[in-house]
């Protein structure tokens, strides 16, 4: 058994915390053609709009599409959390300006994961997503300190208020 260097360990990112956030996460849908989760910014949504969770029920169609999913993410304790996308085809997962999870590209059902250490409170948290064709899938989980490994639930999700 191997104690762990206390010096080496990650610090853990400070929470967010922002003023009055309400459930829930805010969207940007998209409609194109991509082998890749494009640039964002560069696009104009096709429509906005809140989601109770990560998820594709907001599509507009099957094939062809994209979307950004936005807000805040409610961490329980201070410790080092896990989190995995399950998507078909491409997805990213961002706690603030930090990539944690990467599963780009075109493929079939894959998880990809990854672990960051973060403070208890409200960390922003950024989904995106692409479909090209074929079968679409989009879920994203997580665990950590007395968390078991589940789908993030709608209660620990926010955004700010409008």
């Amino acid at each position: 058994f191997m104690k762990r260097d206390p010096t080496k360990a990650p610090k853990p990112r400070e929470p967010e915390n922002p003023a009055s956030p309400v459930q829930g996460l805010a969207f940007e849908y998209y409609e194109g053609a991509w082998n890749e989760l494009p640039d964002f910014d560069a696009l104009k949504p096709v429509a906005t709009g809140s989601a109770e969770q990560f998820g594709l029920e907001k599509r507009r169609r099957d094939e062809q599409f994209a979307f950004r999913f936005t807000g805040f993410l409610e961490v329980p304790k201070e410790g080092v959390y896990t989190f995995f996308t399950l998507s078909d085809d491409g997805s990213k997962l961002f706690i603030g300006k930090t990539e944690v999870v990467s599963n780009d590209g075109l493929h079939a059902p894959q998880e990809a994961a990854r672990e960051i250490a973060l403070k208890a409170g409200r960390h922003a948290i950024a989904v995106t997503f692409f479909e090209n064709s074929g079968g679409e899938q989009l879920e994203v989980l997580w665990e950590g300190p007395g968390l078991p490994r589940q789908k993030i639930s709608p209660t620990a999700l926010f955004r700010a208020a409008p």
